[in-house]
């Protein structure tokens, strides 16, 4: 899991309200970093929007080419980066120093020409001006975003390093090209192992069902043509299918390899085809973040659900299979000759849950290759004619007929992350029944206080690995949540809820918020962190046996355990008392699978009145 969020990581301390409605939601990702925010020219009092304005400025008015001066330290490999003999950290010391000292562009230059390096002293590292973007930027970043133009590169680049960064380039392309194949390659493998146990291993699978898989096309690509000429292969063909498959034999398998060629063929080329695009188009704006542009085969979400792993571990977690099997067990009338639609089926659990409980169809869809597992699975228990296995996104499949139960295991760490819950939203709206029901119905979040020490002694890890400094990782340490198994020993506050799921009424834009919640403490105590757990309800009305579980740190482990954000600053409680805590949640604009969390607390006194420097502010990133 991939994210990003303010680049420096969380901030910690106190901050105003109006500090806080300004700085918290700032976009998060380097592009948009570099455009939007105010630098400051290193010569002069002018400020520029973004750091392309301001190199340009340097450039022309100062006569300083610094993204020139920046590339020799950090990307060229000759006679001038062994002349300045710099390297990132000195990069940040030559800023701080040049800012402090009001150093002029005609005396940095004479530095350099007399070898003489006076910002040299550690006391540079610490930044001149607050969250500088001088000290950020990168050469690299901005040619592959197109910032600069092709004059300001390179007008102090000799023609000797001008090629250099043209091979560095070209070699980088070659080296994503050669993984894009690699992966094509072992994915068809893959597919081709499954489907000669499949297909060998059970030669009467006509007879059996008639349509026990299908797998969705792309509804992006119109035909095979436009698949290869976008850089996409096609979806491999159904396993199975009415009158088009009879009895499986070895002789079907030469046409599967020879299919199989052709595919391999038609990747390596559409790989190709794409890194030459790749190269062509550099320089030009991509304004398309969504990811379902993405190869879904290739998509490292959908690609780690087929890792068996992941599915023995949720089957062995018994609460939650536990909890799943009972409520559809004791509702059986409810699916009783019903239609459901299982939304990730993964291995197929739940529907072959529902199939017991006398579910007339059961649609079993996932658009990782587990499916293949599914299916196979589902013959093994003969349940062929009742489950339907289906291989696509939810959100582009064509079912037969509206359902009348959705149930799914879509929660994630912090019950939010992987964005699951929108694909059942998705479902429900264009699948379900007006008289449908949702399975699990409801959810809740909760936070509660923490005094651990522990947690405190993980950001002190940093003061000396090896006997290295790396406090530089604290900052990252910090702002990162980690999901963890809390001992219910270091609870310090009751709990607080923030957040209630309907799964029958919520939309998508629920699942962005800010909440307010209160954690009541008894009990002296040093608050180092925060753990955020959910409950699951299962019931969607009164007239259901209900069944629900806690991933409570007082509750029997889970394989979600608990989300901990640890506190830069720590907070001294005294017996009996109140804090106040506002949370903000959102998806990360590129990979909106992952989340940015803002948690701000106030400690409150015994009247019930804010606390002077007894406020924190904290932003975090669940990846």
């Amino acid at each position: 899991m991939s994210g990003s969020g303010t680049a420096s990581g969380g901030s910690g301390g106190e901050e105003s309200d109006d500090s806080y409605q300004e700085s918290v939601w700032q976009p998060m990702e380097w592009h948009e970093r570099m455009v939007r925010r105010k630098c400051t020219c290193l010569f002069c009092p002018l400020k520029k929007t973004g750091i392309e304005p301001i190199l340009k400025h340097i450039h022309e008015v100062h006569n300083l080419n610094m993204l020139s001066l920046r590339t020799h330290l950090t990307v060229m490999n000759g006679a001038r980066s062994e002349r300045f003999d710099l390297d990132d950290f000195a990069w940040i010391q030559l800023v701080n120093y040049v800012r402090r000292t009001l150093t002029s562009p005609g005396e940095l230059i004479k530095h350099f020409k007399e070898k003489e390096m006076p910002w040299d002293d550690s006391e540079y590292y610490k930044p001149t001006l607050r969250d500088d973007l001088m000290l950020q930027w990168e050469p690299d970043e901005l040619a592959k975003e197109s910032m600069v133009d092709d004059i300001l590169m390179n007008s102090y680049l000799s023609p000797l390093e001008q090629l250099q960064v043209k091979i560095r380039k070209t070699e980088e392309s070659k080296r994503l090209t050669e993984e894009t194949l690699k992966r094509a390659l072992s994915d068809l493998e893959s597919i081709r192992e499954r489907a000669r146990v499949l297909l060998l291993g059970e030669p009467d699978v006509k007879k059996k069902c008639s349509k026990p898989f299908v797998e969705m096309p792309d509804p992006d690509s119109d035909d095979e043509e436009d698949e290869r000429s976008s850089g996409r292969s096609s979806p491999a063909p159904a396993l199975a299918s009415d009158a088009a498959t009879a009895d499986a034999d070895e002789e079907s398998l030469p046409a599967l390899a020879s299919a199989e060629g052709e595919a391999a063929s038609a990747s390596a080329s559409a790989a190709a085809d794409g890194s030459a695009a790749a190269a062509k188009s550099e320089g030009d704006d991509d304004d398309d973040d969504d990811d379902d542009d993405e190869d879904d085969d290739t998509d490292p979400y959908f690609v780690s659900y087929a890792n068996v792993a992941i599915h023995r571990e949720m089957l062995q977690d018994t609460v939650r299979t536990s909890s799943y099997h009972d409520f559809i067990m004791k509702n059986a009338d409810v699916f009783k000759g019903k239609v459901v639609l299982d939304v990730g089926c993964g291995t197929g659990i739940l529907s072959m849950f529902a199939a017991r409980a006398g579910a007339a169809r059961v649609y079993a869809v996932d658009q990782s290759t587990i499916v293949y597992q599914a299916m196979a699975i589902i013959r093994e228990n003969k349940l062929e004619n009742t489950i339907k296995v289906i291989r696509g996104k939810v959100e582009n499949i064509d079912l037969e007929e509206k359902v009348d139960i959705i149930i799914s295991e879509w929660m994630g760490y912090f019950l939010l992350y992987e964005s699951m819950f929108d694909t059942v939203l998705a479902a429900r709206d264009k699948w379900l029944n007006p008289e449908g029901h949702v399975f699990p119905g409801k959810f809740t979040m909760h936070m509660v206080g923490l005094a651990d020490p522990s947690l405190t002694g993980r950001l002190d890890y940093w003061k000396d690995v090896y006997g290295f400094s790396m406090k530089s990782m604290r900052s990252s340490d910090l702002y990162e949540a980690e999901v963890m198994t809390v001992d219910p020993a270091t609870l310090a506050t009751d709990p607080g809820l923030f957040k209630t799921f309907d799964a029958q009424t919520a939309t998508v834009d629920n699942l962005e918020f800010t909440s307010e919640f209160t954690m009541v403490y008894h009990k002296d105590a040093l608050i180092t962190g925060l753990a955020c757990y959910f409950d699951t309800h299962f019931a969607s009305s009164e007239d259901q046996q209900q069944v629900e579980f806690s991933c409570s740190p007082k509750a029997p482990t889970t394989h979600w355990k608990q989300t901990v954000f640890i506190l830069e600053e720590p907070l001294d409680l005294e017996e009996d008392g109140t804090i106040e805590g506002v949370i903000t949640v959102k998806k990360q604009k590129k990979h909106h699978r992952a989340l940015h969390v803002v948690i701000k607390l106030t400690l409150l006194d015994m009247d019930g009145c804010p606390e002077r420097g007894r406020r924190r502010i904290q932003d975090y990133v669940i990846q």
